[in-house]
């Protein structure tokens, strides 16, 4: 919390979580929610053989998948949209600091 405080994003962090009020019935519902809010989230695929950590914000949304516009560790966004399966889905994480700050400096 001090870091988010000190890099002036934890009153907008706090007032972006009072909106996330979505319904759990399907992650593609859950995606159409985080797609209006454009807040990053970091999806994770973890047991198998290629594990992934995709961070970003998601741009569209399907049936079996969604289409985020992921930001490496440099801050720099892929030209193309990068698939996230909901299969493959193991974690998302919404809204956490790692993200936000990376995001911020990534625009």
């Amino acid at each position: 919390m001090y870091l988010l405080k000190k890099e002036h994003i934890k009153k907008e962090i706090f007032k972006r979580k009072s909106k996330l009020k979505f319904k759990l019935a399907s992650i593609q519902e859950m995606m159409e929610t985080l797609k209006s809010l454009q807040i990053p989230i970091i999806c994770e695929h973890i047991y198998g053989k290629k594990d992934l950590f995709q961070i970003g914000t998601i741009q569209k949304v399907g049936k079996r998948k969604a289409q985020m516009k992921y930001f490496n560790a440099r801050g720099k966004f892929d030209f193309k949209l990068v698939p996230v399966s909901y299969k493959s889905i193991t974690f998302i994480r919404l809204d956490s600091p790692y993200a936000n700050i990376f995001y911020k400096y990534s625009k």
